[in-house]
């Protein structure tokens, strides 16, 4: 199991601005050891043959063009506010 040291746990907790106990200091140094294991288990799996990705759900943007709309071309409603447009159809 990967370690963590009491001093890198102590500077990752001031750096946190977190307010621990001895008692959560001593999971909270289990539970990262923990997770660092898991990472260098990672580390050992080939992606030689796997193409980067940065999303996998093939979607693009869907944002529609915006229309520029002068504000004073808008009937206020009840004195102090503006009918808009939708947004959403």
């Amino acid at each position: 199991m990967a370690k963590i040291s009491g001093s890198q746990l102590d500077q990752l907790i001031r750096l946190s601005e977190l307010y621990l106990d001895e008692k959560e200091k001593q999971d909270i140094k289990i539970k990262l050891s923990k997770v660092l294991t898991y990472i260098e288990k990672l580390k050992e799996v080939d992606t030689s043959c796997t193409t980067e990705t940065s999303q996998v759900t093939g979607i693009v943007d869907v944002f529609r063009e915006d229309k520029h709309v002068s504000i004073k071309q808008k009937k206020p409603f009840s004195g102090k506010y503006y009918i808009a447009p939708a947004v959403f159809e």
